[in-house]
């Protein structure tokens, strides 16, 4: 039997059920959550690379970590492009695109440098005078 925090479904009425379910569907269902690590020797391709995550949206985390919250679409091509770059030229980096779940998301526990994921995850609003 599915349980949540110790209780089981069955002694729980059908609106906390649905309550317990929603909290782990995804928002909405195009969007995602992912996590973007690489290690890269090239500086040049590096510095590229962090500019091109950027603009697509993801923010850096650590020196090599991004979060990013976007379309499925977004998500593909990201990964998409960062695999064509891999294969341009002779190396031994590694790129890990990690997709992450809301329910992914609400576990990860930091350790040292504290990073408010909550702010991290919301979405920007630009404001131009």
């Amino acid at each position: 039997m599915l349980s949540e925090g110790g209780r089981y479904f069955s002694r729980l009425s059908p609106e906390q059920i649905i309550e317990v379910l929603q909290r782990h569907i995804p928002k909405q269902y195009n969007e995602m959550n992912c996590l973007v690590m690489y290690d890269i020797e090239d500086n040049k391709v590096r510095k590229h690379i962090a500019n091109f995550l950027i603009k697509k949206g993801c923010i850096r985390l650590q020196k090599s970590v991004y979060f990013g919250s976007f379309k499925r679409a977004t998500y593909q091509e990201i990964s998409q492009a960062l695999a064509e770059v891999n294969e341009m030229y002779d190396n031994e980096d590694s790129i890990i695109v990690l997709p992450l779940s809301e329910y992914d998301i609400n576990r990860i526990r930091i350790v040292g440098r504290h990073i408010n994921l909550e702010v991290v995850r919301e979405k920007r609003n630009l404001l131009f005078f």
